[in-house]
């Protein structure tokens, strides 16, 4: 495991050296697996985010591309998100902006 880790932070050096800049995960952009190439920057995937699977990826994908992943409520419902894959998405921003759910506060 530890040499994987050395191998994507040499990778992330050489990019970074060669003036690469990198976007964050993003719920409604990021793809499942791949970095894509988005304003002339590397757009993070889904799965780089430690504890969030394929299946996982995959289902957010399928959902987003259904109908817009508008609150933390249909993330979680909809792509059945448990609370540690939510607080990776949290603690990297994914959800930035995002309200917990649907309902009006009207006071």
């Amino acid at each position: 495991k530890e040499e994987k880790l050395l191998v994507l932070l040499e990778v992330a050096r050489e990019c970074y050296a060669r003036g690469l800049q990198f976007l964050p995960v993003h719920l409604q952009h990021s793809p499942v697996a791949k970095f894509a190439i988005e304003e002339g920057k590397l757009r993070q995937p889904l799965m780089a985010l430690g504890g969030l699977g394929a299946k996982v990826a995959r289902r957010i994908l399928a959902e987003r591309e259904r109908q817009e992943l508008r609150t933390i409520r249909a993330l979680r419902d909809r792509c059945r998100v448990n609370s540690a894959q939510g607080a990776a998405l949290r603690a990297a921003g994914a959800l930035a902006g995002m309200p917990e759910d649907g309902q009006l506060t009207l006071f």
